[in-house]
């Protein structure tokens, strides 16, 4: 693997590949889980690290238990960090299978940015989600906690995720 190259806007223009491996695909993998006896519900991501599900549902696999949950990891700065693409891909995806977002932060250090805009329409389209990352890490952005406890949320993305959380009893 080569190391990530700026663009000429200072940004990732992605990771390349100087070698090759077989992977298995998303049906193998169901079909593998399948195989054991499970029943449970299995979260199928979509590509570019799940921040890509506009390809989820013409390739979905197919799950003889039909308990396919679509993943989605949704940030700001993403393709599909605007609420037009919420609206054309992800809320017609998730009026045909459970959508979860197994990701979604804020990069804000003080006021929330994102969230307070991505939590509303999330939870008015049944769309369900969790914060990224209970970690304690030394740069506050996309961090909920500053405590291992849990007692102290970071200004911007803990204090609003957990203050949306108790709106929400």
């Amino acid at each position: 693997m080569t190391a990530n190259q700026p663009g000429p806007n200072g940004q990732s223009t992605g990771y390349s590949m100087a070698m090759s491996w077989r992977t298995a695909g998303m049906q193998q993998l169901v079909d593998a889980v399948r195989s054991t006896g499970a029943t449970q519900p299995i979260i199928v991501n979509g590509v570019d690290w799940a921040n890509d599900v506009s390809g989820w549902w013409s390739h979905r696999p197919t799950d003889p238990a039909g308990q396919l949950i679509a993943g989605w990891h949704s940030y700001m700065g993403q393709p599909c960090g605007t609420s037009s693409c919420w609206n054309g891909v992800i809320a017609p995806l998730a009026g045909n299978v459970p959508v979860l977002v197994g990701e979604t932060g804020d990069q804000a250090t003080s006021a929330a940015t994102y969230l307070p805009t991505f939590l509303p329409w999330a939870d008015a389209h049944g769309i369900n989600y969790l914060a990224w990352t209970w970690n304690v890490w030394d740069n506050p952005d996309n961090v909920l906690i500053r405590a291992w406890d849990g007692s102290v949320p970071t200004t911007g993305e803990g204090t609003y995720y957990r203050d949306h959380l108790r709106s929400l009893r």
